[in-house]
């Protein structure tokens, strides 16, 4: 008696941890792991699809760092810091440190978007698409003596509870509470073992990677309150820096999530950190991650598409 068996009909993604004459397969449903994927997409029935191809742009120089603005973005090509139009079109802004990516963040001044931008050797703010300086500006408020500085100059920006958190090497600094500019830099600041790699704002409180280990920040920073956020170890491997982004957790597909989650990258598989400090592995035991010390990353239509130099 024939027996009928199913050679292929969907897959569960890519598996690239066990050797490929090891994979398993029913041949009763016809689902399996891929041993390797070449411009492929899979959607969530396990199809898999050929990727979109690439189309030529106006704009095909170099370029690292890319920011969405809304109606534009900004990014750096060679030395210098510029817009990108929608009809991708170009306006160079100032000159900065060739090869020294960019950190951006979105904040408003309650009558028009406001980019502050810095890569460890240049800061600054672009509004209605000029380039400004970035100082404390004049303190105002109850008499103090507090001793206010300009931002220090680091490489990763961050904004969350109308405070800016930038990191510079191993400190993560705060701004003022409701001053995205002003700094004690005599106490308002945070430090880790080793070079930031990441920081990423979520309702709860910040997801921190040095260069050794991943963290959670949890709560409010309220001295007055006696209150300050309390730092746990989520894992013993740093993040690949570049590579995390935020998404709407009813886009992720887990079960218990909710609100804006980060998704990142270290250097054991993709993970995913919630608004209250859980850290999901999502390609631990099935994907090995090329090594790399940074990388890049966009979240698209659902997709979390990564790239490691």
């Amino acid at each position: 008696m024939s027996r009928h068996i199913n050679i292929f009909k969907s897959t569960t993604g890519i598996n690239n941890k066990i050797d490929p004459v090891r994979l398993r397969f029913d041949y009763r449903t016809g689902v399996s792991d891929l041993a390797a994927g070449v411009n492929i997409d899979v959607d969530d029935t396990g199809r898999p699809s050929r990727r979109f191809g690439y189309t030529a742009t106006a704009r095909t120089e170099s370029w690292h760092s890319l920011f969405s603005c809304g109606s534009y973005a900004l990014g750096i090509t060679g030395n210098a810091l510029a817009v990108i139009e929608a009809d991708m079109s170009r306006t160079n802004l100032r000159n900065v440190t060739t090869g020294a990516r960019m950190s951006f963040a979105r904040d408003t001044d309650g009558e028009q978007d406001v980019i502050y931008y810095a890569n460890g050797y240049e800061t600054g703010r672009v509004i209605n698409k000029l380039s400004y300086s970035w100082t404390a500006g004049d303190y105002v408020g109850a008499t103090s003596r507090k001793e206010i500085y300009d931002p220090p100059i680091g490489h990763l920006l961050e904004i969350r509870n109308l405070r800016m958190f930038i990191a510079e090497g191993s400190t993560l600094w705060h701004s003022e509470p409701g001053s995205l500019s002003q700094f004690r830099l005599a106490a308002n600041y945070f430090g880790f073992p080793s070079r930031i790699r990441m920081v990423q704002a979520v309702s709860g409180g910040l997801w921190i990677s040095d260069s050794e280990n991943v963290y959670f920040l949890s709560g409010e920073i309220a001295p007055v309150l006696q209150e300050m956020p309390v730092q746990v170890k989520k894992c013993d491997c740093p993040v690949i820096e570049g590579t995390a982004v935020e998404a709407p957790a009813s886009r992720i597909g887990i079960e218990g999530l909710s609100g804006i989650v980060t998704i990142f990258t270290t250097t054991r598989g993709v993970c995913i950190g919630s608004e209250d400090g859980q850290l999901i592995p999502v390609s631990e035991h099935k994907i090995e991650i090329p090594s790399g010390l940074t990388g890049s990353a966009v979240y698209k239509d659902g997709r979390y598409i990564v790239c490691i130099d």
